[in-house]
């Protein structure tokens, strides 16, 4: 196979009330991944289909410096959006691995959640590589009744990937009992230790805390459903569930401290991301609720009514024509008078334009948030179309945020379709090529009829 880089660009939009997805570029990278080359990429992927850079509302990319600065460089530090994934995978990575501790002198780290799963990974790996264990772990299965399919193996996780780590002991701790007989039952020096009891429990704390997190992974990879606006009360949710965890263990407790640090640290001015912030005050589900600095919600009340009011620049435009009408008359009528404070008076009646727009928004806005929340499981979006009437500017601005994806899940989900294309008898496709197979396999059945 050879080795080439992509990139791949989605895009995010209504139809409708739905919300539909596309892939709009799968691009060979042939230089150095710089931001200013990766940038280029992006401006030319959205040239190439007619895609104004005023129409991209929001950005959504990894953690990566140079894919961040191209975006922040091209598109404004304003419309670009952290995958949620990834830093909830850098959240559980850095509070596993500050359970450790360092010692002082040579500064090399040991014990905590690593030393633990280093334990569990010793004993799976060696039932993988044993036939025996591996069968008399299965014929202990079906000896209780389970059936040849239904046999479970032991998972072996992949340490970079955290949430394979949490399956890896999920599994061993339903199947500890039959582990711990078959271990009890052999001798030898490749034969590994079985964890404590005192382990055990541990691993069930760290288990049920690691869940929390995994549940929340799942939360928002959905490409088909309103989740820009639901970051800020699953975090809030998820950091609330994980408080109210009481280990007794404590390398659980520790755990959970460390958990709770890493999401205060990496989550903990969400309420001040415009995008986050917008998206989820225009979902009827949550509106403000989410909100605890009174700061970011008055900012973000702001933004909203300066946004409301850019898209009705004109709204007062007969009552200034009839200000400026009436000015004409006066002036003529004094024509022989100079009026010093002309210029004042101009910039007064422009200021009072000014105040009573923004008076119309914010009642718009206040009425909006007065009205009750609708059900968690209710579609925002219909909500929207039946209070649209009620709500006009608003809805307007809804129709722009509410679709925004909260992960880069879906162009990371074209790695896997690609894989499925370019394949080794089919290793010298061209990008170009690949960019429109990756195209044309994204397209719903419907555009095919």
């Amino acid at each position: 196979m050879q080795m080439r880089s992509y990139i791949g660009i989605t895009v995010h939009f209504f139809n409708g009330t739905n919300i539909e997805s596309g892939v709009i570029g799968v691009t060979e990278l042939d230089e150095s991944h710089t931001s200013k080359y990766l940038g280029e990429v992006f401006v030319n992927t959205v040239s190439e289909w007619g895609i104004e850079k005023n129409n991209v509302v929001a950005v959504t990319t990894d953690s990566g410096a140079n894919i961040k600065k191209a975006v922040v460089s091209e598109f404004g530090e304003k419309r670009h959006l952290a995958c949620l994934a990834h830093t909830i995978n850098l959240i559980v990575e850095k509070g596993i691995s500050k359970t450790q501790e360092e010692d002082a002198t040579t500064r090399v780290k040991s014990g905590g959640v690593p030393q633990l799963l280093h334990k569990v990974r010793c004993i799976v790996k060696y039932f993988k590589k044993s036939t025996k264990a591996c069968d008399e772990l299965r014929s202990v299965q079906k000896s209780e009744g389970v059936s040849e399919g239904k046999c479970r193996k032991l998972i072996l996780d992949v340490q970079t990937r955290w949430n394979s780590s949490f399956y890896m002991v999920e599994r061993f701790i339903s199947m500890s009992t039959i582990i711990s007989n078959i271990l009890l039952s052999r001798t030898g020096n490749e034969v590994p230790e079985m964890l404590s009891a005192r382990d055990l429990q541990s691993l069930k704390e760290i288990c049920l805390l690691l869940g929390i997190i995994e549940k929340l992974t799942k939360e928002p990879s959905t490409e088909k459903y309103v989740m820009s606006s639901k970051i800020i009360p699953v975090i809030v949710c998820t950091q609330n569930l994980i408080k109210n965890e009481k280990p007794v263990f404590n390398i659980a407790k520790n755990l959970q401290i460390k958990l709770l640090e890493e999401f205060a640290y990496r989550c903990g001015k969400l309420e001040y991301n415009p995008i986050l912030s917008i998206s989820t005050i225009l979902d009827p589900r949550f509106k403000d609720i989410y909100f605890i600095e009174p700061q970011a919600k008055s900012k973000i009340l702001n933004t909203l009514v300066n946004l409301i009011e850019a898209q009705n620049p004109f709204a007062n435009n007969d009552e200034i024509w009839e200000n400026e009408v009436e000015d004409n008359v006066d002036s003529t009528n004094n024509n022989n008078c100079i009026d010093l404070w002309s210029l004042h008076r101009s910039l007064e009646k422009k200021q009072k334009n000014k105040t009573k727009s923004g008076s119309h928004a914010r009642d718009e806005i206040h009425s909006y948030l007065d009205k009750s929340v609708i059900g968690l499981k209710e579609d925002p979006i219909i909500e929207w179309e039946n209070i649209k009437g009620a709500f006009p500017n608003l809805y307007k601005l809804g129709r722009q945020y509410l679709f925004i994806s909260a992960t880069s899940v879906p162009s990371e989900r074209l790695f896997s379709k690609t894989g499925n294309i370019m394949t080794k008898s089919r290793n010298r496709i061209l990008g170009s090529r690949l960019s429109k197979l990756v195209f044309l396999q994204s397209l719903d059945d419907k555009y095919w009829l």
